[in-house]
């Protein structure tokens, strides 16, 4: 082999190793246990931040305080995001009577463009959506892919952070290992 065959195949493996590595970062999980270095990370939710609903009336997570919340991070711009959406309604349903809430934080889009979006993609009366102008929530869980959601038990602890898609059966799982922490 020619000196320019060796460095193109160097290239070629150097890119599939950044690509497999950068795949593996992104859908990684962080599990959080009783004992782990991560129990301490709750809901942190900067009192100042102005959450709206889709009305624009204040949003607060004071609402889903003693709940299991699973909170999702998604925009319309976010093909994964969107495609989850009928997901995270269909769970919202079924753990409806379990004390488990379902929100979806719009990351940076107006109440106006949310909206619009969710007009045309269907309808979700058991999913509660916030409006973060500020993108405040998504810096506050150290966000770096979307879509991104948190499940957190009912005292605010963080017990999975998942980053990518997700299927339904991957949210009933990560539900309901958030039930499953009993309160100490």
């Amino acid at each position: 082999m020619d000196k320019s065959t060796i460095i193109s195949i160097a290239v070629i493996v150097g890119v599939l190793v950044l690509g497999g590595v950068y795949t593996y970062i992104t859908q990684s999980r962080v599990l959080v246990s009783e004992h782990g270095t991560e129990a301490s990370q709750t809901v942190v939710v900067p009192a100042d931040t102005p959450y709206t609903d889709l009305e624009g009336n204040p949003f607060t997570f004071d609402t889903f305080t003693g709940q299991v919340q699973v909170v999702n991070s998604w925009a319309s711009w976010c093909p994964f995001c969107t495609r989850e959406l009928a997901d995270f309604e269909q769970l919202a349903k079924e753990y409806k009577n379990q004390n488990v809430a379902v929100i979806a934080i719009n990351r940076n889009e107006t109440k106006e463009r949310a909206s619009a979006f969710l007009a045309s993609a269907g309808e979700f009366p058991n999913v509660h959506f916030a409006i973060d102008l500020a993108d405040a929530y998504y810096a506050s869980i150290g966000g770096f892919s979307m879509p991104e959601t948190v499940f957190y038990d009912t005292r605010g602890n963080i017990v999975i952070h998942k980053r990518g898609f997700m299927d339904i059966d991957e949210m009933r799982t990560h539900t309901q290992a958030a039930i499953n922490i009993q309160p100490q």
